[in-house]
């Protein structure tokens, strides 16, 4: 998904999307507002964890892979769109 994101929002919406989805682990990297490096995201059931890190195929905007037993992304995906914020 193409966009920027402030991190503490990010956060707070990744945890609460995570938890009513029953993931079963996530990973992801995401833009951050007037950061140059990208924010690592990974979960692994009730554990999240984020941290700033150089990747190899950064492309901006948000990617993320989701694992878990029946995923619908689309509740994620329009959160979201919703927290873009201008880039």
């Amino acid at each position: 998904m193409d966009g920027v994101w402030d991190r503490p929002t990010l956060e707070a919406l990744l945890r609460q999307q995570f938890t009513a989805m029953g993931l079963l682990r996530a990973k992801g990297y995401a833009a951050i507002a007037g950061k140059s490096l990208p924010l690592t995201v990974q979960a692994v059931g009730p554990r999240f964890e984020t941290w700033y890190q150089a990747v190899s195929d950064n492309r901006g905007g948000l990617t993320m892979v989701l694992i878990g037993l029946a995923v619908d992304p689309s509740p994620l995906r329009a959160a979201l769109a919703d927290l873009r914020l201008p880039s």
